[in-house]
């Protein structure tokens, strides 16, 4: 079982890097837009920014739920606090990537 313990914190430290290049992505882009003026360079990189914030928000709960959860228990327990936010984090990670996308 500690094999398995190991690739879920390894999929859970390469979520964290992916959000953090996501959320500095998307905040350099903004900047430069700022710098040069461009309204359609400062949409991309609002959406880049919103992307990797419901994305954070996303891993943050995928940990939690790992962590906290009685559905990831054995056996399976009620669920609780940490599968609710699991869920309502996916639902705004998939909404501000559906947004960005119909906006660009």
């Amino acid at each position: 079982m500690c094999g398995l313990e190991l690739v879920d914190a390894l999929f859970h430290a390469l979520g964290l890097v992916y959000v953090s290049f996501m959320m500095a992505l998307g905040a350099l882009t903004l900047k430069a837009a700022r710098a040069i003026e461009d309204r359609r360079a400062s949409i991309f990189g609002a959406g880049l920014l919103a992307i990797g914030v419901g994305d954070c928000s996303h891993v943050v709960g995928h940990i939690l739920a790992d962590l906290y959860g009685g559905l990831s228990k054995e056996p399976m327990g009620p669920p609780n606090w940490a599968d609710a936010y699991e869920a309502l984090s996916t639902a705004i990670s998939v909404s501000l990537a559906t947004f960005f996308f119909l906006t660009i």
